[in-house]
């Protein structure tokens, strides 16, 4: 018996799952890289920018990942998208959320994130969470400019790269 899911749900889940199993894999290569002896402590922002402000980025990067979901308009009885840029709900949004729940993580866990790929002297270290991040919100500007450029309002339905 195969079991059918409302149309809402499994447009949900794709993007969710592919999202958790990309969050397991950037947790596993963090504690090999804590295991190393070498690791990489990014205690700043990006680029290792502000590296005294730990604690500060900690409750940014908490507030942040608390409102980002609850981003919705009631507008009569249909709940819809508030902006152009969560119309990519749920691909976008979830890229960015398992992307900074997993720095966040590192934050509250080892005051700092931990990077593990190195591209050389020229380009900072960085992490598999941080390539989520800037995954979900360029997929969120296409569709701004996307919807902007067909004239589409945010109720239209978002289109999923796969």
């Amino acid at each position: 018996m195969k079991i059918k899911l409302p149309r809402e749900i499994s447009f949900l889940l794709k993007p969710i799952l592919f999202s958790i199993l990309l969050f397991i894999i950037d947790r596993i290569f963090k504690l090999i890289s804590l295991n190393s002896g070498f690791p990489v402590i990014n205690r700043g922002v990006a680029f290792g920018l502000f590296p005294g402000l730990s604690l500060v980025l900690t409750v940014i990067g908490f507030l942040l990942l608390s409102i980002i979901p609850s981003l919705r308009a009631k507008r009569g009885n249909h709940a819809e998208i508030a902006s152009d840029a969560l119309a990519m709900t749920p691909c976008g949004i979830s890229l960015i959320i398992f992307g900074g729940f997993s720095n966040l993580l590192d934050r509250i866990l080892y005051n700092g994130v931990v990077d593990y790929i190195r591209l050389g002297y020229i380009f900072p270290d960085f992490n598999l969470a941080d390539g989520l991040i800037i995954a979900g919100s360029l997929m969120m500007g296409w569709q701004v400019l996307h919807s902007r450029r067909s004239g589409v309002g945010a109720a239209s339905k978002p289109q999923l790269p796969f």
